[in-house]
């Protein structure tokens, strides 16, 4: 099974390629938004990619370099591609959907992995949110962006490793 999955790449590639001749939409596994002179980035997935988007175009007005990296595929892990994004940016935050029994993301654990070895040395945090069916807001992705901003004005990670967006009560983070 290992085996298969990690040739599963190029023909995951080849089938946004035929969407693309069928439809006249273009997919790729990696979408990058706005990275060409990011010094922050937001990593997600799914619906949360648009409002990223829409957020890191109001921060470059205010004059933060902010840009969005988004996955269509988390298995096979684009290790490579992900790489290639990230590597001149300065500060990360990785959006999940859950936090599996106390640990961080799969997004984070993964994105951290695939960085481990490399050059960079973004500064990288993990954000959960959508618990219990909540939005991700604008004002929630605005003050993510503050926050990394903040984190490479420092030089370093100012927030807990991991926080929870959009849930109510006390701030709940941990790590």
């Amino acid at each position: 099974h290992n085996d298969l999955m990690t040739k599963v790449m190029p023909k995951i590639q080849t089938a946004f390629d035929d969407f693309e001749k069928l439809t006249g939409r273009k997919y790729n596994i990696v979408e990058k938004y706005d990275m060409e002179d990011a010094d922050i980035a937001v990593v997600c997935m799914g619906t949360s990619v648009e409002t990223a988007r829409e957020v890191a175009k109001e921060m470059r007005g205010k004059g933060v370099k902010a840009g969005v990296v988004g996955l269509r595929v988390i298995r096979p892990f684009p290790f490579f591609e992900v790489q290639e994004a990230l590597k001149d940016v300065k500060a990360i935050a990785a959006l999940d959907r859950s936090s599996p029994n106390g640990a961080p993301g799969m997004l984070f654990n993964e994105l951290a992995g695939a960085l481990y070895n490399t050059d960079t040395k973004a500064l990288l945090s993990g954000y959960v949110y959508g618990l219990g069916g909540s939005d991700l807001t604008k004002k929630h992705l605005t003050d993510l962006y503050s926050e990394l901003q903040a984190n490479v004005d420092a030089g370093k990670v100012l927030t807990p490793l991991q926080q929870f967006i959009g849930v109510r009560g006390p701030k709940f983070q941990f790590l």
